[in-house]
């Protein structure tokens, strides 16, 4: 990482097994790979530590963009959040 930036966009989400999440990861790799990077998926398993944990490991690795989409589980709805680490215009 000679320049200090990645070619990676990071994608959180909450559950692997979770059918809404197949066609998300599909189409975000899709974008990402389009635009010349590569993805890093993290699951979490919607354990709220483990996606803070994610989410703060992806950005001191300077991930160029980090997205997550969250179901919260049973006791909660849907949640997305990005973050962009000067990518231009994408």
């Amino acid at each position: 990482l000679a320049t200090g930036r990645s070619d990676l966009f990071g994608l959180v989400i909450s559950e692997i097994a979770n059918p809404y999440f197949p066609e998300i990861i599909r189409g975000y790799q899709a974008m990402a790979w389009n635009r010349g990077f590569d993805v890093l998926l993290c699951n979490t398993e919607y354990d709220r530590e483990r996606t803070k944990a994610v989410m703060r490991k992806l950005r001191e690795s300077d991930v160029r963009r980090r997205d997550c989409y969250l179901f919260g589980g049973p006791d909660h709805g849907f949640r997305t959040h990005s973050r962009w680490d000067s990518v231009g215009s994408l």
